[in-house]
């Protein structure tokens, strides 16, 4: 895991450019740094950070000067890396990486799970090998099978190549987005950076608002509104696509290299149950591969137990080995608050294996503490505090000198995990004319609790036409017209899914991504393995709800391997905080103080008396407005740290 970025300068540019770049981004990868520079001269460089070892290893694309001692040292175009070592810990995992002869160089960040199959792939058809690394597959793939390798790869992956013959350079991205990647183009400076911030270090652009994107958020809290960034002109390299930059010509084009394969499958239900198993089992098996330590986050629901549950069957019965672990170590966030506290459920897990379990209880007075830290990292205004509890899970596996976390992110998308989905659900039994099938599935909603009012009106409302929603809206809320966008199948239950895995999730990877990396700590999802993602979106909906359960397949998969307690589980909480409660009593004198702040009032983007009167609301329980009132923190304290 890593940060990486680069830049291409039409009339050149000082290496101290490149430098700051890098160095912005050194809490993702504190262990190494290197630069390629290409101007009059090729220089390959280390820094500070840059191991003495490495200096002194005379491999082909290990550094031999430091660039503190070039910083005036013009150059056109520049790429450059900071590691956080976890496969091959030796000097030969340095980067910039490169084929034998230099013509190919890439910086990379993430990981490449099929590695080790592909290298003896390569190997076969001549490729020569200095290292045990993955990336090391990246370059030679790239120069084997050209652009194919993105479809080849099995991973999560932000990384640039540099191809000397073609005079290009690409940015890919993972098929799903896990790993982030974004650049700014002029005509006159192609700029890339895993994150923004290594973006406005050049100094060449400035941090400057989108203001569509602040509005929308500001009303809705949508954070993802048409794939835009907060920061005008600076673009993410969307998930499944690469960007390809022609040096000689300046011109820049965005390709498509993978789309989820919609086909349906039509296997038995036992036959499924097992591919699923095999898959799950292969994926976790993998993202365990690692030269350092390797942790798992334990919320005490059905995902994260999966993990935990099949990483210690690797641990106890195929005998894998993880490096400086004797037993699994969990770490979790725990609350005295009752209806945010799944403690439960963990001490559940912890007495049915045998693990070393780590908590920790977030606080509103450190939220307080290292609120401007966390809206630094996270680069974007988010949607709740709920990402603090997150923030802390992984400051506590840090402290226990954890590398590498698993954790349960895309089941609730791929698998209908979250409540709501039972609607749309319902109303593709109403389209497809299985009545039977759907008064027996709200049957089973009301024994868990839904009432039949709510199942049969919500339902109703996903089964009409977004046609004709749109025109009942103007006729009865003309001012509240919400948005129905198009489903790319006629199936409103896959479209739901399709929505919410191309949209929303992306968003919970980038809020791990920026949490799990401001402490030098890489996440690893199993549930986003591309054949696991292909599979299940090939599979009908009954396999992801049926008896009113959701995640059908996970639970028959999981039977005598976690505890039934969760395996049946029927509730649900995720990385929650009770920021009702905090807004309301220790953050209440910070938030009255920031809305009724000099600052605040004259920004001209806050209605005064609406944040007020929505505070107020909240206050007097006459209802929850934590979300809206955390929006107008949030964006406030966003403006402040990046925009003034």
């Amino acid at each position: 895991m890593c940060g990486i970025c680069g830049i291409y300068a039409k009339e050149g540019i000082k290496a101290d450019v490149i430098l700051r770049m890098n160095n912005i981004q050194k809490h993702r990868g504190p262990d190494d740094e290197g630069y390629l520079l290409v101007g009059k001269d090729t220089c390959i460089m280390g820094g500070e950070d840059t191991p003495e070892r490495v200096y002194k290893s005379n491999i082909l694309h290990c550094p031999y000067e430091n660039i503190l001692q070039k910083r005036d040292v013009l150059f056109k175009i520049g790429i450059a890396n900071r590691r956080l070592s976890i496969i091959d810990l030796s000097p030969s995992g340095h980067q910039p990486l490169c084929n034998e002869n230099k013509s190919i160089w890439v910086v990379h960040n993430g990981e490449i799970y099929n590695f080790e199959d592909l290298r003896k792939a390569l190997i076969r058809r001549g490729h020569t090998f200095f290292s045990k690394t993955d990336t090391e597959v990246i370059v030679h793939g790239y120069e084997e099978w050209g652009e194919e390798i993105f479809n080849i790869l099995n991973g999560m992956w932000a990384f640039a190549i540099l191809d000397n013959r073609k005079k290009k350079i690409i940015l890919s991205r993972d098929r799903y987005g896990i790993k982030p990647l974004y650049y700014f183009f002029n005509g006159k400076y192609f700029i890339f950076s895993s994150e923004i911030k290594g973006i406005l270090a050049t100094n060449i652009i400035k941090g400057e608002p989108d203001w569509k994107t602040v509005e929308i958020y500001l009303k809705s809290g949508l954070v993802n509104y048409n794939k835009k960034s907060f920061f005008r002109n600076i673009e993410e390299v969307n998930p499944g696509y690469f960007v390809e930059f022609d040096i000689k010509n300046e011109t820049l084009k965005k390709v498509k290299y993978y789309e989820i394969p919609l086909e349906r499958i039509e296997t038995g239900e036992k036959e499924s149950i097992e591919k699923f198993k095999e898959i799950f089992f292969d994926s976790v098996k993998l993202r365990i591969i690692s030269d350092v330590p390797v942790g798992s986050c334990l919320s005490g629901g059905l995902d994260s137990t999966s993990i935990v549950c099949v990483v210690n069957k690797f641990l106890k019965e195929n005998k894998i080995k993880i490096p400086g672990i004797n037993l699994q170590k969990t770490f979790s966030a725990r609350y005295n608050s009752f209806h945010h506290d799944e403690g439960i459920f963990i001490e559940e897990v912890r007495k049915y294996l045998d693990i070393e379990a780590h908590f920790i209880y977030p606080e509103p007075e450190d939220l307080l503490e290292e609120i401007f830290k966390l809206i630094w990292h996270q680069e974007e205004p988010f949607v709740n505090t709920s990402i603090y509890a997150q923030w802390c899970v992984f400051k506590l596996m840090r402290d226990n000198k954890i590398k590498v976390s698993l954790d349960g992110q895309g089941s609730d998308e791929l698998l209908a995990g979250y409540l709501g989905y039972k609607y749309s659900f319902l109303a593709q039994l109403m389209r497809e004319f299985r009545f039977i099938k759907y008064f027996k599935e709200i049957f089973c909603f009301r024994k868990m609790g839904e009432k039949t009012e709510r199942l049969m009106r919500k339902s109703l409302r996903d089964f009409l036409p977004r046609w004709f929603l749109k025109n009942w809206y103007k006729i009865i809320a003309p001012r509240k017209i919400p948005s129905f966008p198009e489903g790319k199948t006629k199936d409103i239950f896959l479209n739901t899914l399709l929505r919410d895995f191309l949209n929303s999730l992306i968003v919970l990877l980038k809020y791990e991504d920026r949490n799990s990396m401001a402490h030098s700590i890489e996440a690893r999802v199993p549930f986003l393995d591309y054949r696991l993602v292909d599979f299940l979106f090939s599979l009908p909906a009954d396999f992801k709800i049926r008896n009113g359960y959701t995640k059908w397949i996970l639970r028959e998969a999981m039977k005598g391997i976690i505890p039934e307690k969760i395996r049946l589980r029927e509730d649900k909480i995720g990385f929650s905080t009770p920021e009702d409660e905090w807004f309301r009593s220790e953050l209440r004198e910070f938030i009255e103080d920031l809305i009724n702040s000099k600052k605040f009032k004259e920004r001209g983007v806050f209605d005064l008396k609406k944040a007020q009167d929505d505070f107020k609301t909240h206050l007097e329980k006459r209802k929850n407005r934590s979300d809206v009132v955390w929006r107008y923190i949030n964006l406030e304290l966003w403006f402040q740290k990046f925009i003034d």
